[in-house]
């Protein structure tokens, strides 16, 4: 019986693979095949980034107000009229509202207002409008800074004698 050697394979000794058949696979209009990723027009970049946020931005909106209901917290229990339920909750009871103004005055009264309607903002289908429209604006942002860039200022160096560029 004859002991063999054991012998190993170095695997990194093989070749990388030739990836000569996929170029022009992913071809980016505007950009030319034999330009690396640096040098993209920086007005195709801000584009992109600026439907990449609309998309991002709209679709978790849209999630949000499909998922989000008013909220149920703090509700003592609903009041018909007209048809309707309308959810009664201890800060709208007039014993409340006598208490804030009898401690602080209108201000309080408008103040606790204002406290809860801001809070609420950030619940339920307000909060996805506050997104959409938070979106849409910085969407735009990209998309103007993209189509309405101004050109570089030119150096002194590369000005003429007289103030007007050289060439």
């Amino acid at each position: 019986m004859s002991v063999r050697p054991c012998v190993q394979k170095n695997i990194f000794a093989q070749a990388a693979p030739d990836l000569s058949s996929f170029q022009g696979f992913l071809e980016i209009p505007g950009v030319n095949s034999t330009m690396k990723w640096q040098n993209i027009d920086k007005s195709l970049c801000l584009n992109l980034i600026s439907a990449i946020i609309l998309l991002v931005g709209l679709s978790i909106a849209t999630l949000i107000y499909l998922g989000g209901g008013h909220d149920s917290q703090g509700i003592w229990g609903y009041e018909g009229g007209n048809g309707a339920a309308y959810p009664i909750s201890p800060e709208d009871s007039k014993q409340y509202l006598r208490d804030l103004e009898l401690y602080g005055g209108k201000a309080n009264v408008l103040a606790d207002q204002f406290r809860r309607w801001f809070s609420g903002l950030w619940h339920g289908k307000s909060l996805a409008l506050i997104v959409a429209c938070t979106t849409i604006i910085i969407s735009f942002g990209f998309f103007y800074a993209a189509n309405y860039r101004t050109s570089p200022v030119k150096s002194k160096d590369q000005r003429g004698p007289h103030g007007d560029s050289a060439g």
